[in-house]
């Protein structure tokens, strides 16, 4: 766990351990069915091509 650390205030950077939890069930669900993880690269597809559209800025980072 990573602590900042403040005059004012002390607070954790760490994830709750249950977002991690569910984030690693939702690669798990991604790694064993590939038909959502075509879903979900054709979604961020369709997000990228609209944010062009509308000339909305993106920082464009593919994971793998």
């Amino acid at each position: 766990m990573i602590i900042q650390k403040g005059r004012p205030y002390i607070y954790s950077t760490s994830q709750p351990r249950c977002m991690i939890d569910a984030t690693r069930k939702s690669l798990n669900i991604l790694s064993l069915d590939k038909s959502r993880y075509k879903k979900l690269h054709e979604n961020i597809t369709y997000f990228n091509d609209a944010c062009k559209i509308k000339k909305i800025p993106t920082n464009l980072n593919q994971v793998l």
